[in-house]
């Protein structure tokens, strides 16, 4: 009965997005007649906030996004645009996140911006990020004593909760692999489950296993040794900040910085922040918090590259 309703719920969410890149389709047949607007194909949420923010500075056209209801609905509408793109010049933004998926040709790069990291998320949750909230935010510098330490502790924890998700993400790139079948689709958690992490003011450990991760996933397929140590290998090669899913990577901002604002304004600790703040963060809304993070993030050179060629 749960495989049943599983199904069905997958074949709604596909239908769902197709309706989305419709619908978008639409709008953007009425926005191309003004040609002061450039039209941003955007995945969902955050990258509707992420991109026109970073390309502001760098476009001065209006910028308008439209969610496309995630990678394959962007890689639609970049089909159904074709003509507008090369016959009327109509400039155009395609974004997408590189996932665990093969990375675009190099022909469709010229066109399509692919992250590179695995989601837009991971340019937003990111060491040199929590440098920039705390050198701007705190008001903290390299020639402060305890501006050394903030930057260990975040090295740290940042350790830990990238080792503790380690098996999730190799759970995650299996199912990606090996998953073949497509009425099986497995959805992806937007929030690391809660209890699957322990956090201490000082540690950061794990609480999960395979078993866990299968329970609420019906669909999905158990992993062997043999593939286990493939994807192990492939996974754990890489810099973990950059190639596991982003949209976890958020918990760990909303544990430390919430702990650097206490230790800023308890007066017997500051082992952190040398003077008081008035501010708090939304670390209990993730949409809030993306937004409140991600004015904060550097903008990669390669995106900065995308900008200037729309622009041109």
């Amino acid at each position: 009965m749960l495989r049943l309703m599983m199904s069905t719920l997958d074949k709604m969410n596909s239908q769902y997005s197709r309706s989305i890149t419709t619908v978008t389709f639409q709008k953007y047949q009425l926005l191309k007649k003004n040609k002061n607007i450039i039209t941003f194909f955007v995945e969902g949420e955050d990258d509707q906030f992420f991109y026109p923010m970073k390309a502001r500075s760098h476009i001065p056209n209006q910028i308008v996004p439209l969610q496309c209801g995630g990678k394959d609905g962007v890689l639609e509408i970049w089909k159904l645009t074709k003509k507008d793109r090369l016959e009327n010049n109509i400039k155009i933004g395609y974004f997408i996140d590189k996932d665990f998926d093969t990375p675009l040709s190099s022909d469709l790069r010229d066109y399509i911006y692919e992250t590179p990291v695995y989601s837009v998320e991971n340019l937003c949750f990111n060491k040199q990020t929590f440098i920039n909230i705390y050198t701007e935010k705190f008001n903290m510098t390299p020639a402060d004593n305890n501006y050394h330490s903030a930057i260990t502790y975040y090295d740290t924890m940042s350790s830990d909760f990238f080792n503790s998700l380690l098996d999730i993400n190799i759970w995650f790139y299996y199912q990606r692999k090996f998953n073949t079948d497509k009425n099986k689709t497995v959805k992806f958690p937007k929030k690391i489950p809660s209890g699957y992490l322990i956090y201490e003011e000082n540690k950061i450990s794990k609480n999960y296993n395979f078993d866990d991760l299968n329970v609420n996933n019906p669909n999905a397929i158990v992993i062997d040794t043999d593939n286990y140590s493939t994807c192990y290998n492939v996974v754990s090669n890489y810099k973990y900040e950059d190639f596991f899913r982003g949209k976890l990577h958020w918990s760990l901002f909303a544990y430390i910085l919430p702990i650097l604002v206490e230790d800023a304004n308890d007066t017997t600790k500051q082992r952190f922040v040398n003077e008081k703040v008035k501010f708090t963060f939304t670390k209990n809304d993730p949409r809030k918090f993306f937004e409140e993070i991600s004015i904060y993030s550097p903008c990669p050179p390669c995106l900065l590259q995308y900008f200037s060629k729309i622009a041109a």
